[in-house]
Formats: structure tokens, sequence, C-alpha cells
């Protein structure tokens, strides 16, 4: 096992589980998650710089959670004879608000890996812009740009999206 990954897991273990957790909607799973990453990346020779691995492998396997509950939930309501309207409204809209999670994450997978983690850092973890520029050894002037830039990306993404 990376002493690496050893030490990154247990200093990123209650970030990865609230990260999992939001994507979910459910903590009990997002345990599942975190021990699923933990057997897939524990072997893997990781830097310290690989945080944003973990936060990729954490939200990658939330997301193939979600899809395959989505699939397994499509076949039982297929199953079933009778349902009624207003009950199925409300798993839909969750469905699809995952959805629009999942696509979101994957518009923030493809900004610059430092920018993407400032906003992660920001919006996810409830981190001040100050304590983001002491956490990345990088100017406050810098996170401020970085996250302009980053929110500047998603309305540019929500704005593509709306089109579709």
């Amino acid at each position: 096992m990376s002493a690496v990954f050893e030490r990154i897991y247990v200093r990123e273990r209650l970030r990865l589980k609230r990260l999992a957790a939001s994507i979910l909607g459910n903590a009990d799973d997002a345990d599942d998650i975190l021990h699923d990453t933990y057997v897939k990346l524990s072997k893997r020779p990781l830097t310290d710089n690989d945080s944003g691995l973990i936060v990729r492998t954490v939200t990658t396997l939330a997301l193939d959670h979600i899809r395959s509950r989505k699939i397994r939930t499509g076949l039982s309501l297929h199953d079933a004879h009778q349902s009624d309207a207003t009950d199925s409204i409300q798993p839909e809209r969750i469905v699809c608000a995952r959805c629009d999670l999942s696509a979101l994450l994957n518009a923030i997978n493809t900004l610059p890996k430092r920018r993407a983690q400032i906003f992660l850092l920001a919006r996810v973890d409830g981190m001040t812009y100050q304590q983001i520029a002491l956490h990345l050894d990088v100017s406050l002037s810098t996170v401020e740009k970085e996250m302009a830039a980053a929110i500047a990306s998603c309305h540019k993404w929500q704005q593509m999206r709306g089109r579709k």
C-alpha cells in the first residue's frame, strides 16, 4: 500500500465523504464509495499531488453507482404493473438533478486543474478564498481570478445546456 495514498486518504476522508454524499444524496452509500475508492487506489503509487485523482475517482464511482441504481430502478419500475403518478415525479426529478450534476462535474473536469481544484475547494468544501490561497500556496488574487474564470465557465456551460 502506498504511504502517500494512505496519508491523503486519511487527511481528505471527511471531505471525500461529503462529496460522495452530495452526489449520491445518501451518507451510507458514500461510505461504500469511499471503500471502493480505497480498494481501487491503495495499490497505486501516488504522489502528494494526486489528491485530484482521488477526488475524480470518488466522483466517477459515485456517478457509476447512480447509473447502476438508475438501471436497477428502471427495471423494477418496468416490472411493476401499477404506480401512482405522484410517486414517479420525485424519483424522476432526483435522476434529472443527478444527471445535471454529472454533466456539471464533467464540465468542471474540463477546466484547468488548478481552476477546478479552487472551484471545488470553495463550492464543495466551503473553504474561503483566503483558506484556499494558504492551502494551495498561491496568492489571494490568483484564487479570485481562478474562481471568476470557473464561475464564468459554469455560466457558459449553463447557457449552452439551456439551448439543448
